[in-house]
């Protein structure tokens, strides 16, 4: 069996929900890759050790309307892990605020990853952009390769 690791770095107070959906998804994709032999272990900020960054293949980092020091220092060893052999690969995606109002910090950050790293980053109101953002990352790797299709307005993967 091979493992892959998902490190999910978010906010636990003002994405708890999200973050509690985005861990069952994570959790139902070893349902599509166990028969196989590929299982996703979940890593999530806040309870798993930073250590685990390192090891990680994928980096998904979400904010709402904070950008929390963790998360930022989290991003920090995520981008020099990568830096230095090539992953985890590092999804950043920002909750579109029903008001439009976020935090001078989040504002920051989008700038940093804008100008100084050059590194996209992704919008979301519904969190199902978030999970089709993931399988289409699983999608594209080729030990994870996933075939998509789409019929009728669903997206079903073999």
């Amino acid at each position: 069996m091979r493992y892959i690791k998902l490190f999910l770095a978010m906010s636990e107070e003002e994405l708890r929900e999200e973050r509690m959906e985005l861990s069952d998804y994570i959790r139902s994709l070893n349902d599509l890759y166990v028969e196989r032999g590929i299982f996703f272990e979940l890593c999530e900020s806040g309870t798993a050790d930073d250590r685990l960054i390192d090891e990680a293949q994928y980096f998904f980092l979400l904010f709402y309307r904070n950008a929390e020091h963790k998360l930022l220092e989290e991003f920090d060893r995520a981008l020099e892990t990568f830096s230095a052999k090539g992953a985890p690969k590092i999804v950043t995606y920002f909750k579109v605020a029903e008001d439009r109002a976020i935090s001078e910090e989040v504002r920051s950050f989008m700038k940093r990853l804008e100008t100084g790293l050059e590194h996209f980053y992704n919008h979301f109101e519904s969190l199902d952009t978030v999970k089709l953002g993931m399988l289409l990352e699983m999608a594209r790797n080729e030990e994870t390769k996933l075939e998509l299709r789409l019929e009728d307005g669903k997206l079903f993967a073999n």
